[in-house]
């Protein structure tokens, strides 16, 4: 392992996220994550950005919000040290369904899309991994569903989750017009 890639191993190695993989494959991923600091209040990405990368948080607090009724912010997530975010909106690389902001100073490790999906192509267990921590996190979802307009999101992503399943090709196959969500490190 090189100097560059041992603390972004670190961070991976910490995450719930990234749980399950072995070590090639976390060797893999740190080579591809990029470290960004992000100050008070700046945003990682803004609803309606094009979704081209994932976040991983390193250090710092983010939180996922969103533009509720009559244009009020709502908070979506809380994120921290070891949480993934906007993994499923990279898919399709289309835009983002949420804000990404640090609250106060923050640090991540940023994946860009074409290297997650090459990342899933050459090692197959990081879909496993995916899809569990996705699925752990849309039934912490789930509650905000009523308010947002979410609801639809369920049948979408058990229908990639199937597609995927059946595969050789799980990157291509996952073309929801899911939600940004955090895939949590915390337990459930």
């Amino acid at each position: 392992m090189t100097a560059a890639v041992g603390p972004a191993w670190a961070s991976l190695k910490r995450s719930r996220f990234f749980a399950g993989l072995d070590d090639d494959a976390l060797v893999a991923v740190a080579a591809k994550i990029s470290r960004v600091r992000f100050a008070d209040g700046e945003f990682l990405c803004r609803e309606g950005d094009v979704a081209d990368r994932m976040f991983i948080v390193s250090a710092g607090t983010v939180a996922v919000v969103t533009t509720g009724d009559h244009g009020v912010p709502v908070t979506l997530n809380t994120c921290g040290p070891g949480d993934v975010v906007d993994v499923i909106s990279i898919f399709e690389e289309k835009v983002s369904s949420a804000s990404v902001m640090a609250r106060g100073a923050a640090e991540v490790w940023t994946l860009d899309a074409g290297d997650f999906r090459s990342l899933l192509e050459s090692h197959p267990k990081l879909t496993t991994v995916l899809f569990a921590a996705m699925s752990r996190d849309l039934h912490r979802a789930r509650s905000f569903a009523p308010s947002l307009g979410l609801h639809r999101a369920d049948p979408r992503l058990k229908i990639a989750f199937s597609t995927a399943s059946r595969t050789s090709r799980p990157a291509s196959a996952i073309t929801t017009g899911a939600t940004t969500l955090c895939i949590s490190s915390r337990p459930a």
